[in-house]
């Protein structure tokens, strides 16, 4: 009875050491792209460190399989990372309980003129130890726009004005 009463404590400290450290407090879940026009289209992700330890935190795309709603993405971590880069070479230093908005993703919108969705996967890791780490998808949603609007706007004036030269 000992025995397995040390081993189920054992196991409750060992699982509770590999607690993640890394949380998201905001995120921009689904990236709306315009898929008439090409343009670049952003998105942002903000990460907490829920340990007591100050944490050096890598990124990487992890998922980048576009079928239709974009062509190419690139993410800005401690610098931008071109199209063909899929992990961060450098760190973002997140203090122990502290929040980073240092994260954007950046989607190209294809000019197909479809209507479709697709995703993106980011994996933010602690540099001393990649198995900690926090995987963050995002949806980006594609489609034609109904085109443009066009306002007219006069300027109106009043005739004859009925203040003279003061308002009382």
């Amino acid at each position: 009875m000992k025995k397995a009463l040390y081993l189920i404590l054992f196991s409750a400290l060992a699982v509770s050491s590999q607690a993640q450290s890394l949380s998201i407090v905001t995120q921009d879940t689904v990236v709306e792209v315009n898929s008439t026009a090409v343009a670049d289209y952003g998105f942002y992700i903000k990460i907490k460190n829920t340990s007591s330890e100050d944490l050096e935190v890598y990124v990487r795309r992890a998922y980048n399989s576009p079928t239709c709603a974009y062509d190419s993405t690139y993410f800005c971590w401690d610098f931008c990372y071109g199209t063909d880069v899929d992990n961060s070479i450098g760190y973002v230093n997140i203090l122990a309980g502290d929040e980073k908005n240092d994260f954007s993703g950046h989607v190209y919108s294809p000019t197909t003129s479809a209507t479709c969705m697709d995703s993106t996967r980011y994996v933010f890791y602690n540099g001393t130890n990649p198995s900690d780490s926090l995987s963050v998808w995002v949806h980006i949603s594609a489609g034609p726009t109904m085109g443009t609007v066009d306002v007219q706007i006069a300027a109106d004036k009043l005739y004859p004005n009925p203040a003279r030269n003061y308002i009382t």
